[in-house]
Order: C-alpha cells, then structure tokens, then sequence
C-alpha cells in the first residue's frame, strides 16, 4: 500500500477519535437541570426544573423569584425553619406535589390554596391548630398529611375534596371520631392514631374503599359490626386500645373471610 494512503488513513481515525472524543465532552457540559437540590440552580434554570428539593437546607424563608419555576411538578421544603411561603407561590400551575413536613407553620399558607394542579400536600410536624374552608379549592387533592400538629377540629368542608384517597391526621388533639369523614367513601388510607377517639360510629362501615384504617393508641373499647362492610380493608390497626378479648374474637370472625392483617 503506498505511504500517502497510509498517512491518509491514520489522519482520519485521528479525526474520527477526536471528533468522538469532542462530541462527548460537550454533552458532558449538558447538564439535566430537571431535578435539582439547590436554590441557586433552580432559580438560574428557573424553566428546566421539574423537581426541587431543599429538604434539611436550614431555611428561614423562600424568596419570591421563586414564580419564575414555572414548570415545577414536585417541590420538598421539609425539615426545615419556614413560618410563611412567598404569596407569590400560587404562580406554581404545575406544582402536584408540595412537601412541608416538620417546619414552623401555624397555619396553612394563603398560597396553597390557589395550587390548582396540587394532588400531595404534607404538613405533618408542624404547629397547625385548623383546616381553613379555603382547602375545599385543592379539587385535585389525592394526599394530605397532617399528621402530628394541634388541630382539635377536623371541618365539615374536608368531605368535599372529592378525589381525597389518603388522609392522615394521626396525633392531633381531635375530641372523638369526625363522623363526617364518613361520607368520604374515595378513602382508601385513613391514620387517626392518638386522636382522643373513645366512640367509633356505626358509620365507620360506610368507608367501603378502605385498604388502611389505623385506629392504634385511643380509648376505643367497643368496635361496631359494621366495620365488616369494609371488604377492601387489607390492615387495621387497634393498637393499644382498651378492647377486650371476646370483642377481639368478634372483629376476627368479622373479617375471617378475607386477608385482613388485624392488629390489637
């Protein structure tokens, strides 16, 4: 073979080799800006970011560039110091799911209540006393999480958030069984652990869509029949509550026909 076709060939696997090797450094500089843990990432790609989280960030408060992030789904804001969110918030369109676990709320920012696209909203570890009526907006709502704040009453408006299918109110300060959550038969996973419930009502046996009912650490003593109407009821949870053995026999019997895991 004559040398200048060898030259040849060796300069275009040089070229080859260098073309490839300039190809991959640039998409090394692409940098996915989708999913991002810090606010200065994502208020300077403030169009790229669809998931931001700033859980354990030791936040105080959010700035109100935060509207910018126009195409945010998912925003983690727990374990953090926040007291208020930017109203500024509600420019958040896409925004389905809103993590504000174990922060300084005392109560549940105007903001959120504009989030029309909000299918997840945490709140537990605060120190939340009410449910305004303005939470009826959240149609879209599929979880809420208000475990462990100080609320003492759970409203009558609650019941109309029509695709709610998960429910936690586990230690708050509640007077008794909210008999109006009955009503909400979409329920598939409901937590009222240690919420003072001495009296649980007939009407339990209307939440025929239950796969979860947690009832552990209150004073319940007798369980109504009725329970045995919940089919789809895959756990409940009796913890720690003052039932007897022969009424244990009973709530048994009442699910021996399904593969319901009873806990007393």
């Amino acid at each position: 073979m004559p040398k200048f076709l060898i030259l040849f060939q060796l300069l275009a696997l040089n070229i080859s080799c260098f073309s490839q090797d300039d190809t991959e450094l640039h998409n090394l500089k692409q940098v996915n800006f989708t999913h991002v843990y810090t606010l200065e990432d994502a208020l300077n790609h403030p169009t790229e970011v669809k998931i931001l989280e700033l859980f354990s960030s030791g936040l105080i408060e959010l700035p109100s560039e935060m509207e910018k992030l126009i195409n945010l789904e998912e925003l983690n804001l727990s374990n953090n110091q926040l007291t208020s969110l930017p109203k500024e918030l509600y420019s958040l369109k896409k925004l389905k799911k809103l993590n504000l676990n174990k922060n300084k709320f005392t109560e549940i920012p105007s903001a959120i209540f504009k989030l029309d696209s909000l299918e997840e909203l945490e709140l537990m570890g605060n120190a939340l006393t009410t449910i305004p009526k303005e939470i009826k907006n959240l149609k879209n709502l599929k979880k809420l999480n208000l475990n462990q704040n100080k609320i003492i009453d759970i409203p009558l408006h609650l019941i109309s958030l029509s695709n709610l299918s998960f429910l936690a109110l586990s230690y708050n300060q509640l007077s008794g069984f909210p008999e109006h959550l009955t009503n909400m038969v979409q329920l598939r996973f409901l937590f009222l652990n240690n919420t003072n419930i001495e009296i649980l009502p007939p009407s339990i046996g209307k939440l025929v869509n239950l796969s979860m009912l947690d009832l552990a650490q209150n004073t319940i003593k007798k369980i109504p029949i009725e329970i045995g109407n919940l089919k789809k009821l895959s756990i409940l949870n009796l913890a720690k509550n003052p039932i007897q053995e022969g009424d244990r026999a009973e709530i048994r019997k009442l699910f021996q026909q399904q593969p319901t895991i009873i806990e007393f």
